[in-house]
């Protein structure tokens, strides 16, 4: 069993293989040589370059969803000039249909509408492990 994770191990064990092969011609074939490679703790200055490769990722996502949002949310005026343009909040009213009763439901119809992308949203953070967005910044 080889662990070969990244290139930079490929060198001892290939190493390890010549020697094995050597070793079993001297020694028999049940003679063999174990490798065991742990990488080097990584330097402040390498996580510094993470963190900071992390965050500008977060950055971009962030500025993205920032575009998306807002072009959620400006659909929900359209429910006001869809208003506007055909009278039915008048139709309502003459109807019966109490002004609280009007703007409730339509706030709870917005909200509804802007949760579910947001939960949406939430769950692909988690499903692709998003670390801007999933992770404490203290830890």
């Amino acid at each position: 069993a080889l662990p070969i994770y990244q290139a930079y191990h490929a060198a001892a064990s290939a190493l390890l293989l010549v020697d094995n092969a050597i070793l079993k011609l001297l020694a028999g074939p049940n003679a063999s040589i174990s490798l065991t490679n742990y990488p080097q703790p990584r330097s402040m200055r390498e996580t510094a370059k993470d963190q900071l490769r992390e965050s500008q990722t977060g950055f971009a996502i962030a500025i993205n969803l920032l575009y998306g949002m807002a072009s959620l949310a400006s659909t929900f005026a359209l429910l006001l000039v869809t208003e506007s343009a055909i009278k039915s909040k008048h139709v309502q009213f003459v109807s019966g249909v109490y002004v609280v009763n009007f703007w409730l439901s339509a706030l709870l119809w917005d909200l509804v509408n802007f949760l579910i992308p947001c939960v949406l949203m939430l769950v692909i953070f988690q499903a692709f492990d998003v670390k801007a967005f999933t992770q404490d910044r203290k830890s």
